[in-house]
């Protein structure tokens, strides 16, 4: 059917807009091909499909009689609305007996006219053709939907806020709005949370909204909100939901409940006084709360388990360590949220923090006190004792410790412990014989790409080269044969 084809080729036409979008916007509008275009050209709010008659035909650079591929194209009138005032353009279909297209994009010509990107998917457009047009009218209302949290956002923080709040851009599109204001005072999560909260009561409030053409004197005088850095005409488009009353070009709902509800997922200081909120409204809310603390989510599963092997290493020696939160996953539908989850992560760092100083203490109090077992691995070269260890990631202060209790042990001989880390090597050698703890470990410093030195008795030291491992050993080994 017509509607299936349509959908078809519409539900298409979302993917390559998208891709589309940011090259063709940032298209050269000011050509003079199209300054020169003065012809009138209708946009309808009301309408998501209607006929229009090709009255302008463009390559980029010049006017064309034929578009066979891609293009952009002027109807004398149209339902798609040219991305402006931070709102991107709808993107649909046009077809005929003869051809069918995808629209990408609409931009603004300089006169105001609706300049259509187009992707032919068959036949060509020639000037004066009749096409039938349709939009996406899903994401238009979404898209407006959005637009409309903007305003209410716009109007929210200017009634709580003390000191002035004034816009500073914003952008919208059919997954998210962004607001950027500036605001002399310092914002927090717990007055984000409340701007969410009233402005989804005026959402509540199920007020129609209501637009009207005016005298720009006459729109100033009702108090209509407009942004300084904006050029109006004579004859300007009054926007009012309830309480809020705005200059806006762009698309809205017809009633305040259509947005359904409204979250706000981020904010964020963007310079001296300058902030940004970034939020979404009504079917969209749980995918992009979900989002916004996804990165909280995976920070967790990570602290948790650390935890998890800290508790294994721990019981594996025989040490009993506690270790118990408790994780709330509520409903992702609001910036309350996503605080809880920020805050559930700083929550999880520090436990795991405890946790891991818990298991360090312990362990290097069992570690430093029990170390006979360590004396397997005692060998005897050239009539001289020696013991050679490796450990991982291990704390410095406790290989000295187990480094003198051995001595103390052995009595005569030569202790060389290496603790390895993923990148690295750090060696310890504590001596009571005639090696020079210092020398031995100078060398196998050098050896393993780095420095160190220290005593006859006690020296510390390291190697950037993981792989030299077995050369240093080889080392420790041949210096005693050698002596």
């Amino acid at each position: 059917t017509d509607k299936n084809e349509f959908d078809k080729y519409m539900a298409q036409a979302k993917k390559l807009a998208k891709d589309n979008m940011k090259k063709e916007s940032s298209m050269n509008v000011q050509n003079e091909a199209l300054l020169k275009f003065d012809e009138v050209s209708m946009f309808s709010y009301d309408d998501t499909e209607l006929e229009g008659r090709v009255i302008y035909l463009y390559d980029g650079e010049k006017e064309i009689s034929e578009i066979t591929s891609s293009g952009y194209v002027i109807f004398d009138k149209t339902c798609f609305y040219a991305e402006s005032g931070g709102q991107v353009s709808d993107i649909g279909a046009i077809k005929n007996d003869k051809m069918k297209a995808k629209v990408l994009n609409v931009l603004k010509t300089p006169n105001g006219a609706h300049l259509h990107y187009v992707e032919l998917v068959e036949g060509s457009i020639k000037k004066d053709d009749l096409c039938t047009m349709k939009i996406m009218a899903e994401r238009r209302n979404k898209i407006s939907k959005n637009h409309s949290a903007v305003h209410l956002i716009q109007k929210t923080l200017k009634e709580m806020f003390n000191a002035p709040v004034n816009q500073a851009g914003s952008y919208v599109d059919d997954e998210r709005f962004r607001f950027d204001f500036t605001y002399t005072g310092k914002l927090n999560d717990d007055k984000i949370i409340e701007v969410e909260r009233l402005a989804n009561e005026r959402v509540k409030l199920g007020i129609d909204s209501k637009i009207e053409e005016m005298k720009l004197d006459e729109a100033k005088r009702k108090g209509a909100i407009a942004l300084f850095s904006e050029k109006y005409k004579d004859i300007v488009r009054v926007v009012q939901l309830g309480d809020s009353m705005e200059l806006c070009g762009g698309t809205h709902v017809k009633n305040t409940k259509d947005i359904n509800r409204i979250a706000i997922v981020k904010y964020e200081s963007k310079g001296s006084n300058l902030y940004r909120i970034e939020g979404t409204t009504d079917t969209n809310v749980e995918h992009l709360v979900a989002d916004s603390v996804e990165h909280y989510l995976k920070e967790i599963e990570k602290l948790l388990n650390k935890a998890k092997n800290i508790l294994e290493k721990a019981k594996e020696k025989g040490i009993d360590l506690s270790f118990d939160i408790a994780i709330e996953n509520s409903n992702l539908n609001s910036f309350k949220d996503v605080v809880h989850n920020k805050n559930q992560l700083s929550y999880v760092t520090e436990e795991v923090r405890n946790l891991e100083k818990q298991y360090k203490k312990i362990k290097s109090n069992y570690e430093g006190k029990n170390v006979k077992k360590y004396l397997d691995n005692l060998e005897e070269i050239n009539n001289k004792k020696l013991i050679v260890l490796e450990f991982e990631d291990f704390d410095t202060s406790l290989i000295k410790e187990i480094a003198d209790n051995l001595i103390n042990e052995i009595k005569e001989g030569l202790v060389f412990i290496v603790n390895k880390h993923s990148s690295s090597l750090n060696f310890i050698c504590r001596s009571s014989i005639d090696i020079d703890a210092g020398f031995l470990v100078k060398r196998v410093s050098n050896i393993a790409g780095a420095s160190g030195g220290g005593s006859k008795t006690f020296a510390q030291g390291g190697g950037r080269d993981v792989s030299k491992l077995k050369d240093v050993l080889d080392t420790v080994r041949n210096t005693l044969k050698e002596n």
